[in-house]
């Protein structure tokens, strides 16, 4: 895969691109979260679970005006219960 420098620097650490919504100047659709949960807390951990396959333990903070936050690993995506009706 040959990608370009603005890529490079959003690159996964093992090696795949995030579904991005522009690059290099184009827009892409966006595509929805590989998997969404619905939490009770407002800040959230994610180490994308599936033990040695996962990523590094990253904190999230949901913010109270979208009510969800996306991991920048795996872009697992936290919905806060009171915004889960929004979300569907």
């Amino acid at each position: 895969m040959v990608v370009g420098p603005a890529q490079i620097a959003i690159m996964r650490p093992n090696g795949v691109l995030p579904p991005a919504r522009t690059i290099n100047g184009a827009q892409t659709m966006p595509i929805p979260a590989p998997e969404t949960e619905v939490v009770s807390q407002w800040k959230v951990a994610c180490d994308g679970g599936e033990a040695a396959l996962g990523h590094p333990r990253v904190w999230l903070t949901i913010p109270h005006e979208s009510g969800f936050v996306e991991c920048g690993y795996c872009d697992k995506k936290f919905v806060h219960e009171s915004f889960a009706e929004k979300a569907k």
